[in-house]
């Protein structure tokens, strides 16, 4: 009977034990965090800039598809000091938007689908305010239009990635230093909002650059935010009007990086069409885009490894299309290769550049996306 009694008492404490446990969760944790080897970095030193390229829409199997197509590697993989991988999931969906995986990848936070950096009224920091809260500069390129969810995920809160108006109104006014993509027949009706917060409006990638130079070496000042938008980007050959992503990242990286030589700069660039190509099902589309994706990364790797104090993580914010790919030729590619118009949730890969001592990321490595988010936040502050 004594031994009964006992048994029944031990039963007891742990049912009490684990209902402590439960309680204690329900009232301290919060469900937003996620909790990894990423989650509680102290400051890493060695890096004054760091630029995160996002491959929108971009899987693996977009990289061996575009590989399969030129015959030979992408810069992105055979120049890669690591490979790992990202799991893209949103707060309330396995699978994400664009939204809520931007959120991630800027403020480390999961928010549901559509929304960005908000979550139930609370505005979470995003890249850009972070590091302006360390003084330095920041630069937002896409190939997009900048209210596209992507770029807003790095410059505003708002309920909806679809109040394209209001995401507008909070980029014009926030510190970001300048804002460059498409998108130039709406720009050029929001001209007046521009101007009431200091934003030099240009359409003219010459005159753009031009301006640039003069600003460091004239007396008076040219301007002191800029916003610059084309009717579409380029991924082969640049034109003034047509700028590709590799010149304008090159110009705008030189620019930020001689404003802000002693505190150095946050910058992300968007390679955003090759999401929507894989939308379409159109695969030379989409491998034409990637191309010019890839080009950009090539020349921003180069610049950062001649400067010596800038890190680059390539990485998409999910994948779109379920692009199967099972060792076709070049000429046996085709959109049938597509499984879907939608995007999908296998993790995503995740390419790291000038890595010097750093030894948090490894070949294979699956993360979180959020985990990339506070991995730049260590490098920044």
């Amino acid at each position: 009977m004594k031994k009964t009694l006992n048994l029944f008492a031990v039963k007891v404490r742990a049912y009490l034990f684990y209902i402590f446990i439960f309680i204690a969760c329900l009232t301290f944790s919060n469900p937003l965090e996620t909790f990894s080897s990423f989650s509680n970095l102290g400051s890493i030193s060695g890096y004054k800039n760091v630029i995160l390229m996002i491959g929108d829409g971009m899987g693996y199997n977009h990289i061996q598809v575009s590989e399969a197509y030129n015959e030979s590697p992408l810069f992105m993989t055979e120049e890669a000091e690591v490979f790992a991988w990202a799991k893209t999931r949103s707060f309330d969906k396995d699978i994400t938007d664009s939204a809520a995986s931007a959120t991630a990848l800027s403020t480390g936070e999961k928010v549901k689908n559509k929304h960005l950096a908000i979550h139930e009224g609370e505005h979470f920091v995003t890249m850009s305010e972070f590091a302006k809260a360390y003084e330095k500069g920041v630069g937002i390129i896409a190939t997009e239009t900048l209210t596209g969810a992507t770029p807003a995920g790095f410059t505003v809160h708002n309920v909806s990635r679809d109040n394209t108006d209001e995401i507008a109104m909070e980029q014009f006014e926030n510190e970001v230093d300048f804002y460059i993509g498409a998108g130039k027949d709406y720009y050029d009706g929001k001209k007046k909002e521009m101007a009431m917060n200091n934003l030099s409006y240009y359409t003219d990638f010459n005159k753009l650059k031009a301006d640039i130079d003069l600003s460091f070496y004239s007396e008076k000042t040219i301007f002191t935010r800029l916003f610059a938008s084309f009717s579409s980007i380029s991924t082969t050959t640049s034109s003034s009007s047509k700028p590709s992503l590799e010149d304008l990242s090159i110009e705008a990286i030189n620019y930020l990086n001689r404003k802000y030589n002693d505190k150095g700069f946050f910058m992300m660039i968007e390679g955003s069409h090759i999401d929507k190509r894989a939308h379409d099902n159109d695969i030379f589309g989409m491998i034409d885009q990637l191309n010019g994706f890839d080009n950009a990364v090539s020349a921003v790797v180069d610049w950062a490894r001649s400067n010596g104090e800038t890190f680059v993580l390539v990485t998409a914010d999910h994948e779109t299309g379920g692009l199967m790919y099972h060792g076709e030729s070049k000429e046996q590619l085709s959109n049938s290769m597509f499984t879907t118009s939608d995007h999908t949730g296998v993790n995503v890969p995740v390419f790291a550049y000038n890595l010097k001592e750093l030894n948090l990321l490894g070949d294979d490595m699956i993360i979180d996306n959020t985990d990339i988010a506070k991995l730049f936040h260590a490098m920044i502050r």
